[in-house]
């Protein structure tokens, strides 16, 4: 997982701006309680839009009591599972949740995400264009960039045919369980759709257990390793503590699987490099030859690798993180 950089308050009060309006209008129409209703101010919705990671949760647990009376998140949690079923098939127990817990279900007529964020494609497009993030955020491994062609001569503004490509928004926060968060800012992870879709799904995080991408965490780190006992059979490895937040999240998304599926490409090339030419060879290729050009680490690792050598920079390149931690331990660069 690579971290994200915090939006700017400029960055974060445009993106209210854009939002607000929109979900306040759908508030008197959505037939919820009164109580919900008047919960769901401009100050409320704006929170709801902007708040941090860790402040986001507080309003859904604020709100849910309002929105049904004596609220029980195990309960509300078992609606969501069975929900679906015909209802021949459903106990008379189950059949009661389905009765109290429904009205949950018109909260997407207010916190509808594909219609007001993912189908809009100006929205979706300009938060895509803040976010500025060139591969997944989870993975790392395909790019997510954003795509949007030029104005033509005498195109005033874009429209649908500009924009071509953006990154899959994730909910962090899955939008199924925590529906007032299915256009919170700091809820929408840059992904692709392996991660996003194939991988990850309606899995619930939560921030005791889990890492999120905006809250930076020193003590949260892992890197990519590799079987030293039979270089034959390529294996990745993860080097990360057990039970820690981010180790849930690496398993959550099958990390040390997807990364294990790319070992006999990206890997072995690196490995060839170390273990088919001499010592003399890649010192003169990576010192003597680029020292002569006059050239930064940062383009070597470009040139060499594809990749970039900055942390921050991760980000604009596929593999850039699991080949640095690579060559670092195979001493390369130095």
């Amino acid at each position: 997982m690579l971290y994200l950089n915090k939006p700017t308050v400029k960055q974060l009060a445009d993106y209210a701006d854009s939002m607000k309006q929109t979900l306040l209008d759908a508030v008197p129409n959505s037939g919820i309680p009164v109580a919900a209703q008047t919960f769901l101010d401009e100050k409320r919705v704006t929170s709801i839009l902007t708040d941090t990671p860790d402040l986001l949760i507080r309003h859904h647990n604020e709100f849910m009591p309002k929105l049904i009376k004596n609220f029980n998140g195990k309960e509300y949690l078992t609606y969501l599972k069975i929900k679906s079923k015909q209802d021949k098939d459903l106990s008379l127990v189950e059949k009661t949740l389905i009765g109290r817990y429904k009205i949950s279900g018109s909260l997407l007529k207010i916190f509808d995400y594909e219609k007001i964020l993912s189908k809009s494609k100006s929205k979706s497009y300009n938060l895509a264009t803040v976010l500025d993030r060139y591969t997944c955020t989870y993975c790392n491994r395909l790019y997510t960039n954003t795509v949007i062609t030029p104005l033509e001569k005498g195109q005033r503004r874009l429209n649908d045919d500009n924009r071509i490509t953006r990154p899959q928004f994730d909910h962090w926060f899955a939008h199924s369980v925590y529906p007032i968060l299915g256009v919170s800012f700091y809820n929408l992870i840059p992904s692709c759709s392996v991660c996003n879709s194939s991988v990850k799904g309606d899995e619930i995080f939560d921030l005791e257990n889990y890492t999120h991408p905006y809250m930076q965490d020193p003590a949260e780190v892992f890197s990519f390793s590799f079987n030293h006992k039979d270089i034959k059979d390529l294996n990745v490895k993860i080097n990360v503590k057990k039970g820690s937040k981010m180790a849930n999240h690496l398993s959550a998304f099958k990390i040390s699987e997807v990364y294990n599926a790319h070992s006999a490409m990206e890997l072995r090339d690196l490995l060839d490099l170390k273990y088919k030419y001499t010592d003399d060879y890649i010192h003169t290729l990576f010192n003597d030859t680029f020292d002569a050009l006059d050239v930064s680490l940062e383009e070597i690792y470009r040139m060499v690798f594809g990749i970039e050598q900055m942390e921050q920079n991760y980000h604009k390149r596929p593999f850039s993180k699991f080949k640095h931690d690579i060559l670092k331990e195979l001493i390369l660069i130095s």
